[in-house]
């Protein structure tokens, strides 16, 4: 640092004109539209969910964020109009999650990051493989040792792959103390509609729908029950002949898909103690367990119909099946049970009427379909869903439901039947998120598609989007404006309102930056790494007025926290004087001027010492290695005087005149507050007791200040510097022994500074004459 602060230098603050705005963002308040189109039957609607979903949490917990409690504009109305999303700052939800989480919000909160992610991972993947695709020259043959280039349709299906897994791995199964909390029931239900979702959209191996689809009807509706498996497996020795066992608990089985838990079941029904007393229905047992055994392996290697043949053999071979025995009774109940695994051969081979019979409801009938019949061509699927919910129709309303298990239903039908704006609306019920999430996936897929392609009528259809407007940006908004509400969350926000590839619209962007503008002040800074960010998120949108703002709150708070020369360095970075930003930020000069007066030159005055921080204290001591902006310099020049000023008289061989030269600067200075001179002019007095060695011209520069601040000192300016000389004297009995230097160690100080001006005039016109006499 090369400035010696010998010269005290301050700013004058600039004056702005009253037409002077900050112009490099600008306040926009967009509307909300209430009114809603005319109502018409045939088309998609939003579905509106009962009070009763609602469930209580705690007043501004994170986890309130778990439930969709907004009151934005509905889809259908943003969709259909020129109505913009608004975000609201929602300061007590935001303060709350400062400082309020549970083990649960944290395990959200990874959730949401890990996706957030994986969907930036996704438009960087799909964005390189377009180019790729439309770079390649047609003819070109890849090398083996390259990689293959993935399809859009395999980087979509591995996004949302990535999503259910996350939701499964870091949040479902999770083991938790309180497994009712019902925010982990809301996702055991979103993870039932993500995996139909994925089985009906995101699947890449039709061989793998099957699969996925046992996955979800099992999880949304577990069975058998573990009352029937306690009653029939536990209540006698020989399991393989109770009432239940084959129409009931393996026909459940096997029509959920359960192969494993079926194999099991028969392995310890006993049927064992049959071998060599029925020896043909013994082997029948014995050859249905292998066949059960085998599926899996088989269909996943897409040797289905070989299996399937099998399957018909074993069907076929029953008729010749010989029960031997001659007890009347047994040889009843064994011709029960064969008549009942030929019902369970019937349902392995696919007989829609015997599988009908033996399920309980659709989602059932529909996973039974997919298993027995044909696995391995996407066109029979839809066959399926219409023959399931003709034989079993569904009990849950379309347009209503009641609670969790009815919005679940309502989803899967949904998605079957090919809605997935109205399943995007049930998702979102349950996490919007989630919602935003997948909501781009089925985008990028296509199947929002038919969407954009409606007429505009009269009667209230979905109109005017393919230009305007897509789905997934009405659910990425809403997600990212719950983000910025949610403090650790708000990197999320921020990513997903200014990454261009979500936001291709440049009148989106627009107004994203100008969402980012006005939040980013609000964002609160907790640490270094903090500011950089959001720093460097202004930067990279050109945010010059929201970076100034940004400094200027992280000045107030090092001075909260008495960090003066953080708080110096961060109102000086808020100060613009070129104006680049559009506008002056000239309360950053404000502050700086108030922590050099108000604080480091009242408190160094009053207490009569250099005040007690040694960061300050070192830069005016010039012992810093590093730079010191040239504004702070200037306004810190007079503490770095009256400092010196100090640091002499303490080194006991002062230079009288040096001393009053300093003191005559600093009273002279133009930008000095009136209310400090009388306590510099107090700093005379020992200087004129005793054998004074000060310079006759000294003594008559000290004679002029005292007529000076009499004459010229407005009655309020006296006022103030009346107040601080008491404040100053005061001060002197709680400090205790005062430095000899310190003119308040006389043991008759005046009470009033009037009476100290007499006083200094008395002693100073003694000095003078004396040096008369001398001279």
């Amino acid at each position: 640092m090369n400035r010696d602060f010998k010269d005290i230098e301050m700013l004058d603050i600039p004056m702005e004109d009253n037409d002077d705005v900050d112009t490099s963002v600008s306040s926009v308040t967009e509307g909300i539209v209430t009114d809603s189109p005319t109502s018409n039957e045939e088309v998609e609607r939003p579905s509106t969910p009962r009070e009763s979903l609602s469930y209580t949490t705690a007043s501004y917990s994170l986890s309130s964020y778990f439930s969709n409690d907004s009151e934005s504009i509905p889809l259908f109305q943003w969709l259909s109009s020129d109505t913009a999303l608004s975000f609201e700052f929602d300061h007590n939800r935001y303060r709350s999650s400062l400082h309020h989480r549970t083990a649960l919000d944290n395990d959200y909160i990874k959730y949401i990051e890990t996706n957030f992610k994986t969907i930036e991972d996704f438009e960087a993947n799909l964005k390189i493989a377009d180019e790729e695709s439309f770079s390649q020259p047609i003819g070109v043959i890849t090398r083996h040792n390259e990689a293959p280039q993935l399809s859009q349709s395999q980087i979509i299906d591995d996004a949302y792959d990535s999503i259910v897994d996350h939701l499964t791995l870091d949040f479902v199964e999770q083991p938790r103390i309180d497994d009712s909390n019902s925010i982990v029931s809301k996702f055991n239900y979103l993870l039932v509609i993500l995996e139909c979702l994925r089985a009906t959209c995101f699947s890449k191996d039709v061989r793998r729908r099957p699969d996925i689809i046992v996955k979800w009807v099992n999880l949304f509706d577990s069975q058998p029950s573990a009352e029937l498996v306690d009653e029939v497996m536990t209540s006698n020795s020989q399991c393989y002949a109770h009432p239940l066992f084959w129409n009931t608990l393996l026909s459940k089985c096997i029509c959920r898909g359960l192969f494993d838990q079926s194999v099991n079941i028969l392995e310890h029904s006993y049927y064992q103690e049959l071998e060599g007393a029925e020896d043909d229905l013994y082997h029948t047992i014995r050859d249905l367990q292998t066949l059960l055994l085998s599926y899996t392996a088989m269909a996943d290697k897409g040797q289905f119909s070989q299996w399937k043949s099998s399957a018909c053999e074993f069907r076929d071979s029953l008729s010749s099946v010989n029960i031997s025995t001659t007890d009347t009774s047994k040889n009843a109940l064994y011709r029960i049970m064969l008549n009942q695994i030929y019902d369970v051969a019937c349902i392995l081979t696919g007989f829609a009427r015997t599988i009908a019979n033996y399920c309980e409801n659709w989602y059932e009938l529909y996973l039974a379909y997919s298993l027995f019949q044909i696995r391995d061509d996407e066109t029979v699927y839809q066959e399926y869903f219409s023959q399931a919910i003709k034989e079993r129709p569904p009990l849950v309303d379309h347009h209503e439901y009641d609670d969790f298990d009815e919005l679940t239903e309502f989803c899967l039908l949904q998605i079957l039947e090919g809605k997935f704006l109205k399943a995007l609306e049930g998702i979102f019920d349950l996490d919007p998120a989630t919602a935003a999430y997948a909501s781009l996936l089925l985008e990028h897929k296509g199947y929002l598609d038919p969407y954009y392609s409606t007429d505009i009528s009269k009667n209230g259809t979905l109109v005017g989007m393919s230009h305007r407007k897509r789905i997934s940006e009405y659910f990425l908004l809403n997600h990212a404006y719950n983000c910025l509400n949610i403090h650790p969350l708000v990197p999320v926000g921020i990513g997903i309102l200014s990454n261009r590839l979500l936001n291709p619209s440049p009148k989106a962007q627009e107004r994203n930056k100008r969402t980012i503008a006005h939040f980013l002040p609000k964002y609160e800074i907790v640490d270094n790494d903090d500011q950089e960010w959001a720093l460097t998120v202004c930067a990279d949108l050109h945010l010059a007025s929201t970076a100034k703002d940004i400094y200027y709150q992280a000045g107030l708070r090092a001075l909260g926290q008495n960090n003066l020369y953080e708080a110096l360095e961060n109102f000086v970075n808020c100060y613009d004087p070129n104006k680049s930003s559009g506008s002056y930020h000239k309360e950053g000069l404000h502050q700086i001027q108030h922590i050099v007066w108000e604080i480091i030159f009242t408190d160094c005055l009053v207490c009569n010492k250099p005040i007690q921080d040694e960061l300050i204290n070192s830069i005016v001591d010039q012992k810093v290695d590093f730079v010191i902006h040239s504004i702070i310099q200037q306004c810190i020049s007079p503490y770095a005087v009256l400092k010196q000023f100090y640091d002499s008289l303490k080194s006991g061989n002062p230079n009288p005149s040096l001393s009053v030269s300093r003191l005559v600067h600093l009273l002279n200075f133009n930008f000095l507050p009136d209310k400090f001179k009388p306590l510099l002019l107090c700093q005379f007095l020992p200087l004129l007791k005793g054998e004074s060695k000060l310079r006759q011209a000294d003594l008559f520069t000290i004679a002029e200040l005292i007529e000076s601040y009499e004459g010229d000192t407005s009655e309020q300016n006296k006022v103030e510097g009346e107040k601080l000389y008491t404040v100053s004297i005061s001060h002197k009995e709680e400090e205790g022994q005062l430095e000899s230097y310190d003119w308040r160690r006389s043991l008759t100080l005046p009470s009033k500074f009037s009476d100290m001006l007499k006083l200094l005039r008395r002693q100073t016109t003694i000095q003078i004459g004396r040096k008369f006499v001398e001279y």
